[in-house]
């Protein structure tokens, strides 16, 4: 049997899931860890310090969600009834598509690791 479009689709969608659930859990890590010393230093600078840490991983946070959200409508566009669709029924939007939430990811990827960097310089200053 060839192997259809729609399978490394959804494999490339599964492995993107995976990843933003991974750097979810990063987020909530460094929110935990950005609460924690707000709370046991109760220090206004501090937290003044902190603030941008907390933005940087809400736009984290809302990339990630956007995301999923793409990659959802995407699988549900490759599977009919639970089963990977045909390659004939690939047509140019979901090659289109594919290719967006691909860069989207790349893009949100990299942004995630700036916004990484940016909260362990704010951790380590304090």
């Amino acid at each position: 049997m060839a192997y259809l479009i729609a399978e490394y689709y959804l494999n490339e969608l599964n492995e993107w899931t995976e990843t933003i659930k991974n750097y979810e859990a990063d987020i909530h890590a460094f929110n935990l860890k950005l609460y924690e010393i707000i709370r046991r230093d109760a220090i206004p600078q501090i937290a003044e310090k902190l603030e941008p840490g907390f933005e940087l991983l809400k736009k984290q946070e809302q990339n990630f969600t956007s995301l999923q959200e793409s990659i959802q409508l995407q699988e549900e566009k490759l599977l009919k009834d639970e089963i990977p669709v045909d390659n004939s029924a690939i047509v140019s939007d979901i090659k289109a598509n594919q290719d967006s939430i691909r860069q989207l990811m790349h893009s949100a990827e990299k942004e995630f690791i700036d916004a990484k960097y940016t909260c362990y310089q704010l951790l380590s200053s304090i």
